[in-house]
């Protein structure tokens, strides 16, 4: 794995030997005072594109990476 860009506490994009990228995104853990917990998601062929001409791009990817998954929290810990 090869490091592409890191946002330190908040995600780290990675290359695997395949090619594929990868968001290693660190969540904070619902219903916890200071518990994290990361998840890992690929990057659409698109979005490597766009990384690749624009590397600053990543930073919103995966901001809008974190809101989803934290959306998808909050709906989980409504049920």
């Amino acid at each position: 794995m090869r490091e592409i860009r890191r946002q330190n506490f908040v995600y780290t994009l990675v290359e695997d030997d395949e090619g594929r990228y990868f968001f290693e995104l660190l969540l904070p853990a619902p219903r916890a005072a200071c518990a994290l917990y990361e998840i890992r998601v690929r990057a659409s062929s698109f979005q490597k594109w766009m990384i690749k001409m624009r590397p600053a791009v990543a930073d919103r990817i995966a901001g809008r990476l974190i809101r989803e998954a934290q959306d998808r929290q909050r709906a989980d810990s409504l049920t």
